[in-house]
């Protein structure tokens, strides 16, 4: 995914998985899947990391790990400023 849309992807996600309206997280998990498979979101883990914490969406890390643990350890590793 380019950089200049992953903040509006995590945007998009966030409100998605942690809207009070959302009935169910299926839609949520399916366009998170979309993301991470078919538009390459977790790809760049250092820009995911910045977005992450400038939206402070750090629960979506744990949704990330369910599509991919590897780029979801990069990405914790740049949370923890290990990189």
């Amino acid at each position: 995914m380019h950089k200049h849309f992953v903040p509006t992807a995590i945007a998009a996600l966030k409100l998605i998985f942690f809207r009070k309206t959302t009935k169910s997280n299926w839609l949520a998990l399916k366009t998170l899947e979309y993301y991470c498979d078919e538009l390459n979101l977790l790809a760049d883990a250092e820009t995911v990391a910045f977005h992450v914490e400038a939206q402070s969406a750090f629960a979506l890390v744990p949704q990330f790990r369910k599509l991919d643990s590897m780029a979801t350890n990069e990405i914790e590793k740049y949370l923890q400023g290990r990189r």
